[in-house]
């Protein structure tokens, strides 16, 4: 029950003479070079489905968990924002630790003088978060 990686990288570190890469274990088993070890009593097997994943490909995930939707893209921020020259113009990062706990840094910087405002927020979800920000500012 070995992935093709572990299978590969076993080879390399028991240092074989030949050593075959994963991709062509993929290969071979994708076109069949394994199915002499099918199972009659389960409709003959494919060597695909002895892998982790059965042969299916990885699920993707709807984006990274954990952090908030934006809702303005960068690319939206008007030209007078872009080009520093009001006041007022405030760009809000969250700034997470190497630990990644549940607190974090809420920072708020004026894009025209570069002043900046930043608060610990002790549990790190939207309410928390939108109530810094309206105290902050």
């Amino acid at each position: 029950q070995w992935s093709p990686e572990e299978i590969s990288g076993r080879m390399k570190l028991e240092g074989y003479e030949n050593v075959v890469s994963y991709s062509t274990i993929y290969r071979a088993i994708y076109n069949g070079y394994f199915e002499e070890y099918r199972n009659p009593l389960r409709g003959g097997w494919q060597g695909k489905r002895n892998l982790r994943r059965k042969g299916k490909k990885a699920k993707k995930t709807n984006g990274p968990r954990g952090r908030f939707p934006v809702s303005n893209h960068i690319s939206e921020r008007p030209d007078e924002a872009n080009n520093r020259e009001r006041i007022g113009d405030w760009e809000g990062d969250t700034v997470i630790g190497k630990r990644k706990r549940s607190s974090c840094l809420a920072t708020y910087v004026d894009r025209k003088y570069r002043f900046l405002c930043c608060t610990k927020i002790a549990v790190r979800d939207a309410g928390n978060v939108n109530a810094a920000t309206i105290k902050r500012l």
